[in-house]
């Protein structure tokens, strides 16, 4: 039985948020009753693969300048995101 394929179109940013959605998202709802410690270790696999796949694109100091510029962003999002479970 062949699995449905699923289409992911878009710019980049919104070929990764379908990638996240369609994808991951069901996962980290499967896992979403694990310990938090695991559940931070899943997350921490995902980027960790993340981040090696985009050093294998884009070098080293190609990676480390996404992530310094994402994890900036993101500490400049405090006070918008609230604490919780993924829905």
């Amino acid at each position: 039985m062949d699995k449905p394929l699923i289409k992911i179109q878009g710019t980049p940013i919104e070929c990764g948020a379908q990638v996240w959605e369609k994808l991951c998202l069901p996962a980290v709802r499967a896992a979403s009753h694990r310990p938090q410690m695991e559940m931070g270790q899943f997350y921490a696999g995902i980027i960790s693969a993340a981040f090696g796949a985009m050093s294998a694109d884009l070098g080293h100091e190609g990676a480390m300048h996404m992530l310094r510029t994402l994890t900036d962003s993101f500490a400049r999002m405090a006070d918008e995101i609230p604490g919780g479970l993924t829905q």
